[in-house]
């Protein structure tokens, strides 16, 4: 789940600031407390992916999302394909719509997908497993980054924190390829009271079902 920044060594030659380890835990606790007691939540989004490897093209994607305790989520891509990302926790759907197919794996073993969602609920110790650090606000929004202490599937994540609506409104990352993701959220409800049947899928007759044991997700 990627997104640059330009300007911060222009910034950070004209007025340093030397950041705290009190104020990057106090920006870790203020999500904790805002998403961490929520038993789910649903949003908007808009997933904006520059590919370097294509001279940096962009590719947009919108639809919703939504989280639940433990590890479950369920994406729903509205543009520019029909499909979705459906995961219990311990198994991985991903259905394209308009094919009629779906590839069935685990979440064993694989690129934790489920990492933003534990970052956002507090199921994970940030400073176990990530290196923080606070950068400079930008457009009214905190920035936490986060860069994985062991080798992972991205670089590093950044968490944009709302002051203001003190809610998370993008999650940026860049990949092991240099690709960089800008998912900003949006229309954001916490508690809806989400059934455990809207995170497993259910094929119906029609749909062609492949098992992918390897599959990698991207």
């Amino acid at each position: 789940m990627r997104k640059w920044l330009i300007g911060l060594l222009v910034l950070a030659l004209i007025a340093p600031v030397l950041v705290r380890a009190s104020d990057t835990d106090d920006l870790i606790a203020k999500v904790r407390a805002r998403y961490g007691k929520a038993k789910d939540f649903t949003a908007d989004f808009e997933q904006v992916t520059m590919l370097v490897q294509l001279g940096g093209q962009k590719k947009t994607a919108t639809g919703t999302l939504a989280i639940a305790r433990p590890n479950k989520m369920h994406w729903v891509f509205k543009t520019p394909t029909k499909k979705e990302i459906i995961s219990d926790g311990s198994s991985l759907a991903i259905y394209y719509v308009e094919e009629k197919k779906v590839y069935l794996t685990s979440t064993q073993g694989m690129f934790d997908i489920a990492m933003p969602v534990r970052i956002l609920h507090g199921e994970i110790n940030v400073n176990d497993v990530f290196t923080p650090e606070l950068l400079p606000d930008a457009d009214g929004r905190a920035r936490l980054k986060l860069t994985p202490k062991k080798p992972a599937g991205y670089k590093y994540m950044i968490i944009h924190w709302s002051r203001e609506k003190s809610l998370v409104e993008i999650l940026e990352s860049e990949d092991a390829y240099g690709n960089r993701t800008l998912l900003t959220l949006s229309n954001q409800k916490f508690n809806v009271g989400l059934p455990d049947s809207y995170f497993s899928f259910t094929p119906t007759p029609d749909v062609q079902i492949i098992d992918a044991p390897m599959m990698d997700f991207r």
